[in-house]
């Protein structure tokens, strides 16, 4: 009997402890956007208690101010645009814009050596407006009088589109499947947008002739992905990658490229 319970508790803690791996893997990732263009965050933008942080210096970096100082004796990181000068303090709800003093609702903190602030004192302070896409979590930043809808392909990073359209190719590929078959069905679209063999966007690569087929099929083009599946597709967007460089995958094994086989997951073969 005690052997039984023992086993029962051991079984229940695996199952719990992969509730919360499949939890944390399959959370969607928040990305930041200001005018249009992708940020590279070093800590992604969250919300805390109702209020959505930002990383200070990727922000400002992003609005053109680049005169931004630490005083480790105050704790305290001032950002200059050529106009006015904000100093916020480390865990501290004083801020002071020009040298007079101001209080905000939650304090700035530093989240893995990174400043995180309150977004919303930083659009009332440098006129910028924001708005939250909730399929692809997105924080949508712009400059008052420039339209939130409107962005920019740059080499670094991705847009808002990139997510649907990789999520949905996911979805109708390996829905069925695992998070790490997911990721690598993602991985394979990303690869193939960075190689020279392949079109250079995700949009064109899910349609390139004869490369997916359910993607041509009605209704792809209009689908609503999964919640899991859009976390899956920005999990690989940013940089997470279980399948190395492999430009293929199939559910039987290629004949004709056995050679270049990499690894199995629930049944799909991947390929260089």
């Amino acid at each position: 009997m005690k052997k039984f319970i023992i086993a029962v508790c051991f079984t229940f803690l695996v199952f719990f402890a992969a509730g919360l791996d499949s939890k944390a893997a399959t959370s969607i990732e928040t990305t930041l956007y200001v005018n249009g263009k992708f940020v590279d965050c070093e800590v992604q933008p969250y919300t805390k208690s109702g209020v959505s942080f930002v990383p200070l210096r990727a922000i400002s970096n992003s609005l053109g101010i680049t005169n931004i100082h630490y005083n480790g004796e105050d704790k305290s990181i001032s950002v200059n645009d050529g106009y006015k000068t904000i100093t916020f303090y480390v865990n501290q709800k004083k801020v002071l814009v020009n040298g007079y003093e101001y209080y905000i609702n939650q304090a700035p903190h530093i989240t893995n050596n990174t400043t995180m602030v309150p977004m919303e004192f930083i659009a009332d302070n440098y006129n910028l407006s924001s708005s939250w896409d909730s399929l692809t979590k997105s924080l949508i930043v712009v400059k008052n009088g420039v339209s939130p809808n409107q962005f920019t392909r740059t080499s670094e990073g991705y847009l808002p589109e990139d997510v649907i359209w990789l999520s949905r190719i996911v979805q109708v590929e390996a829905g069925y499947a695992s998070y790490e078959c997911k990721l690598g069905v993602a991985n394979v679209v990303i690869n193939r947008k960075n190689s020279p063999k392949f079109p250079n966007t995700i949009k064109a690569v899910i349609f390139a002739q004869g490369q997916f087929p359910p993607a041509h099929k009605s209704g792809f083009s209009t689908m609503t992905p999964s919640a899991e599946c859009i976390a899956v597709a920005k999990k690989a967007l940013n940089g997470h990658n279980n399948v190395s460089s492999s430009l293929y995958f199939n559910n039987r094994p290629f004949s004709s490229k056995s050679g270049d086989l990499y690894k199995v997951i629930n049944g799909e073969y991947f390929y260089y």
